[in-house]
């Protein structure tokens, strides 16, 4: 029989944590033993001895397995040791990493209950980390946004979650303020869930981790970093909207200016400026400025009257206000105004807006248009021909009063009326048949007929438009009856005239249209009515002067034009002579001109007056540039109370600006030049400028710092306003004068004081002397020395005589 190896059986193997390995041992020693002792028992006897043998070789194999097993749960024992260990380190470091992250980190089931909570959580909503366990995550959320919440919770779940979802929600801590954070929840599954076979959606035992971030401050910051950039965004389109603005205001052809709820002036476009001659600051009721505002009366606007301040404070909206600006150059300017409040949404006034146009030039044309149908239509009125104006037809479009009165009939009777209407029968029928004519021909055609004894002379003349059509029809009626009768008398009442005419001193000459002389009555330069009939100019005329009337007589007898003129006239033999007078055309019976008449004064002694007068305006003259007293003429200008308020310079001469210290001054206002002037001076001049009585003053102006001896009269008519002005500085003798009187004082003064130390040093010798006499003792000071005479109480004191 064999035996088994004693070596298999005395091997030993560790075992692992918990088994008590000695023990495992002994026991595997004591069963070795045992079976050796079997073994040898068993050698013995032969009876079943083979099968013993296998039998223990067999347990011996198991054993010896077993030993293999045991020695493997020691190492496997061993392992999971070791990964326990190692997992006990990993879950520390991630409750570590899990308490002390900087971000709240939450737990909670899938229903939001919280499981697990870090610091930052806690800190986050103000609550321990074991008060937080146990409560639902939805009470924490902003109850604005709870049922969001749970509904976006909802539909994660529905979708059983995977992977992380983000959003962001309102927390309200337990104390403190709402804040908002970015919430971001991933699912955490056991290992037990996710060993389930696949296709199982079952979620329980799912829970879900829950990162919370505070971006309060990150919200806050893009929230600033939005408001600065849309700040940005809008101040940059504020600078282009103003930019835009300020270049539509100044392309604009009416002034604009804007201002403030308070007034301020804001600003002012570049044709506002330059209608106002120059800018305009500060505030509209106390407005810089250098002009003054009128109505067209002439009365001044006053500040409460002004179009802004009535559209800030009575939100009243002006329109087509005519206004009157004179500048400080005297010039003025005609404005169409008009001032609007801005109201924002609540009705307040946010800003005032005046709108202003140069008018000037149309009130000018206006004018100008007006006195020119003024002058028309007094011309016409005025005129002894009866004027009328026709359309084609033969229907009054216009008539004037010459032509109303002879017809005995109002302007609204005619007008639009046809003309034949207001005539006789046959008279009409002529006169229209006149009007066709003119029409067909478009030339004037004449005519003269009788009406109730009155003989009329027709010129009728064709108006006609650009393609050279007769559009309306002018007619010019002369009652020529007088004329008729005056030509039959002409020839009685000449001789008549001849004698008359012989006794005005005027030069009176009738010419052919030769220009040959056939009437004369006061012959000049020397010459008799015999020396000139029958002759020309150039008989008796130089030649440059003869070709000069021939000239001008020639344009008179070719327009029918009278001619006004002076002229100097050198006879062939003596001195020039000047004389002044009217060529005017003569005509014959037929109307026709044949020749000219002229009516002249001799005004040679007029000229030589002129002339000296001119000589003494030099010397005047002369004498205004040269003197060295200041010398102006002033416009007085009076309030609507009629007080002096301000004078306009009108004239100085060249030692004003050296008196007053005042430059380019003509043409500008006292007040503008010196603002602070006293108002003594505006009287003064007023007073002179409404009495006429001269005045003789001195006084000081201060802010020109200077003494000024003035005097002053009127010039030219009271309703003028007009002073003038002659002063002197006279501020050094002031300074002398106020120097010699301080001297004085100073003088009386010290004179004062010697004559008492001269009285004192008198009673200080009495007073010596009466103590000599008591004591017995001869005086000390005679009556010569200033002392007092006991006997009679005289006091003599040497002073300069005075006593």
């Amino acid at each position: 029989m064999k035996r088994a190896p004693t070596v298999l059986y005395k091997k030993r193997y560790s075992m692992g944590p918990g088994i008590d390995k000695e023990g495992f041992d002994r026991k595997i020693e004591t069963t070795y033993k045992k079976l050796e002792g079997l073994l040898q028992r068993m050698s013995t006897s032969s009876k079943d001895a083979s099968i013993a043998t296998e039998a223990l070789e067999e347990l011996s194999t198991t054993l010896e397995e077993l030993h293999v097993a045991s020695d493997e749960q020691s190492r496997q024992n061993m392992e999971l040791a070791a990964a326990h260990l190692a997992a006990q380190a990993e879950r520390q470091r991630y409750q570590d990493l899990f308490d002390f992250a900087p971000d709240g980190y939450l737990v909670t089931d899938t229903n939001g209950v919280i499981r697990e909570a870090n610091r930052a959580a806690a800190d986050l909503l103000h609550v321990s980390q074991e008060r937080l366990v146990g409560k639902p995550l939805a009470v924490y959320v902003a109850e604005a946004e709870r049922k969001a919440f749970r509904d976006i919770l909802s539909t994660l779940l529905k979708r059983a979650i995977t992977g992380a979802n983000e959003w962001e929600i309102g927390l309200r801590p337990r104390t403190g303020k709402e804040l908002r954070a970015s919430i971001t929840v991933t699912p955490v599954v056991p290992i037990s869930t996710t060993q389930q076979p696949a296709g199982n959606e079952a979620t329980d035992g799912v829970g879900l981790r829950w990162s919370l971030r505070d971006i309060t401050e990150i919200k806050r910051a893009e929230e600033r970093e939005r408001l600065l950039e849309e700040s940005h965004q809008a101040t940059q389109e504020a600078v282009q909207a103003n930019q835009l603005l300020q270049t539509l205001l100044d392309t604009m052809p009416v002034g604009v200016t804007v201002c403030d709820p308070d007034g301020t002036i804001r600003r002012i476009n570049r044709t506002g400026q330059e209608i106002l001659g120059g800018t305009v600051t500060g505030n509209v009721r106390a407005p810089v400025r250098n002009f003054e505002l009128f109505y067209p009366d002439g009365r001044r606007v006053r500040p409460e009257e002004t179009l802004m301040i009535r559209a800030l404070e009575g939100k009243e909206i002006v329109q087509n206000a005519e206004l009157l600006i004179r500048r400080a150059d005297g010039s003025q300017r005609s404005v169409l105004a008009g001032s609007s409040p801005v109201l924002d949404a609540e009705g307040q006034v946010v800003s005032g807006v005046s709108i202003f146009q140069d008018i000037t030039e149309r009130k000018q044309a206006e004018n100008a248009l007006r006195k020119s149908e003024a002058d028309l239509r007094a011309i016409l009125d005025a005129t002894k021909e009866s004027v009328w104006m026709f359309d084609p037809d033969g229907s009054i479009l216009m008539a004037n009063e010459t032509a109303l009165k002879r017809i005995n009939r109002s302007a609204e009777e005619m007008i639009d009326q046809p003309y034949s209407k207001f005539l006789p029968a046959e008279l009409a029928q002529a006169r229209q048949a006149c009007l066709q004519k003119v029409v067909e021909s478009g030339q004037p055609v004449e005519l003269e007929d009788e009406r109730a004894g009155i003989i009329f002379h027709h010129i009728f003349y064709p108006v006609k438009d650009s393609a050279g059509s007769v559009v309306r029809i002018t007619a010019f009626s002369k009652d020529i009856t007088e004329r008729k009768q005056a030509e039959q008398a002409l020839q009685e009442s000449e001789e008549r005239f001849k004698a008359i005419a012989s006794n005005t001193p005027d030069h009176i000459l009738v010419q052919d249209r030769d220009l040959r002389y056939t009437f004369v009555v006061n012959p000049q330069l020397g010459l008799t009515e015999q020396d000139m009939l029958g002759k020309t100019d150039q008989d008796f005329l130089t030649k440059e002067d003869a070709e000069n009337l021939t000239q001008i007589k020639r344009h008179v007898l070719e327009t029918g034009k009278p001619i006004h003129l002076e002229v100097p006239l050198l006879p062939v033999a003596g001195e020039a002579q000047f004389f002044d007078g009217t060529y005017v055309p003569k005509y014959d019976a037929e109307g026709q001109i044949d020749g000219l008449i002229g009516y002249f004064k001799n005004i040679t002694e007029l000229k030589r007056i002129e002339a000296a007068l001119r000589a003494s305006e030099e010397r005047y003259r002369n004498l205004f540039n040269t003197m060295d007293e200041g010398f102006c003429i002033v416009e007085m200008i009076f309030d609507a109370q009629q007080r002096p308020v301000d004078y306009r310079f009108l004239e100085v001469n060249p030692a004003f600006e050296k008196q007053t210290g005042l430059y380019e001054a003509q043409g500008k206002l006292m007040r503008t030049l010196a603002p602070e002037h006293e108002a003594h001076w505006f009287e003064s001049y007023g007073k002179v400028a409404q009495t006429g009585e001269p005045v003789h003053f001195i006084n000081e102006a201060r802010q020109l710092k200077r003494w000024y001896e003035v005097y002053a009269y009127r010039i030219g008519m009271a309703e003028d306003r007009r002073v003038a002005i002659i002063f002197n500085d006279i501020s050094e003798r002031k300074q002398a004068e106020e120097k010699l009187q301080t001297s004085n004082d100073e003088l009386r003064r010290f004179n004062k004081a010697m004559v008492g130390r001269e009285l004192r040093m008198v009673e200080l010798k009495n007073e010596i002397n009466e103590l000599c006499r008591r004591a017995g003792l001869p005086v000390r000071y005679s009556k010569e020395d200033g002392a007092q005479n006991s006997d009679n109480g005289t006091q003599t004191i040497d002073n300069r005589g005075t006593t």
